[in-house]
Formats: C-alpha cells, structure tokens, sequence
C-alpha cells in the first residue's frame, strides 16, 4: 500500500505538472483554430497563460492584471473581479 505522502506526490504530478507538458501546444492550436473560425479576442490574446489564453475568445473584455486594467476600471467607474483558479482545477477534473 502506498503511503499518503506519495499519494500526494503522484497527485501532484499528474494534476500539475504533466498537463503543463502538453498545455502550450494545445493553446496554441486553440488560438489557430479560434482566429480560423473568424473569432476576435479579447485582452488576452497576448497572454502566455493556456489558462488565459482558453479566455481569449469569449465574448468579454477580459484584460490582463496590470496598469491598463486598473485605469479602465477606475474610468469606467466598475469593480476589478478576481478570478480564483481553484475553480478551474476542480472543473477540470470533473
């Protein structure tokens, strides 16, 4: 039987670290395949993020975290969200 402190460590690898090693590939065909469909992205297009980028395409003016979103925000008068990345991991392994 396995112990629990290897558990974790397998855990770890395979939800971490091994769809790190096939992540850029696919988001990059991702952002092909979207920009062939005719699709415009949105402020994160420029990102390096797989998980970002998956977001480039939808129908929202995401930006990245940084000075262009703060002062949009604050001259649009509109609440800064923070997304927790929490949720996509669960929803990933369901």
């Amino acid at each position: 039987m396995w112990s629990l402190s290897v558990l974790i460590a397998v855990l770890f690898l395979i939800v971490f670290l091994f769809p790190l090693a096939f992540a850029a590939p696919n988001a990059e065909l991702f952002v092909k395949e979207q920009h062939a469909l005719g699709k415009k992205p949105n402020g994160l297009i420029t990102e390096k993020s797989p998980y970002l980028l998956q977001h480039a395409f939808n129908p929202v003016n995401w930006l990245p975290w940084g000075e262009e979103a703060f002062t949009q925000a604050k001259r649009q008068n509109k609440p800064i969200f923070l997304l927790d990345l929490g949720i996509y991991v669960a929803a990933e392994k369901n």
